[in-house]
């Protein structure tokens, strides 16, 4: 019910880490529908200069029926990294099928930092479960004129007993 989570995305266009977090995943209510909180430290990475940090917390839901998961989130953030500081909300919600190690899906995600247009981005994904690694690959295309045209994405992921 409980996970130390980080997260660190790498940006190989620019050559440089774009984001990093630390942070604490608890789920107090785990059945067919879990609910849970999970809040992190966003790390500061942009330059030396740049020495601000920030926090984001979500609320997480999940609800399993056989196959079928549905994962929704929502919450809140402020972050002091950028040269202005940025707060705001984001959201997002992904619809996947378990196939043996394969779990396809679709997702959509939101974001508003506050005082700017609303960015949404949808699309399709499939996570790879390896054993002691995930791999997640997705394909999002914007669907405001706010969001990023075509982004695509690699994570590889994990899971270490506590």
């Amino acid at each position: 019910n409980r996970e130390f989570v980080s997260e660190f995305e790498y940006r190989p266009d620019e050559g440089k880490v774009a984001d990093a977090a630390v942070g604490f995943k608890w789920i107090p209510l785990m059945r067919s529908l879990s609910v849970g909180l999970e809040t992190l430290v966003l790390l500061p990475v942009s330059s030396p200069k740049n020495k601000g940090a920030g926090v984001e917390s979500l609320l997480l839901a999940t609800l399993r029926v056989h196959a079928l998961r549905v994962h929704v989130n929502a919450g809140g953030f402020y972050d002091a990294r950028p040269a202005e500081s940025e707060s705001g909300w984001k959201t997002g919600g992904i619809v996947e099928v378990r196939q043996g190690r394969f779990r396809p899906g679709v997702e959509v995600f939101a974001k508003q930092t506050c005082g700017q247009p609303i960015e949404v981005q949808g699309g399709p994904g499939l996570i790879l479960d390896l054993g002691p690694f995930d791999l997640r690959i997705g394909l999002h295309v914007g669907l405001t004129a706010e969001a990023a045209n075509l982004t695509p994405n690699f994570w590889i992921t994990s899971k270490f007993p506590l």
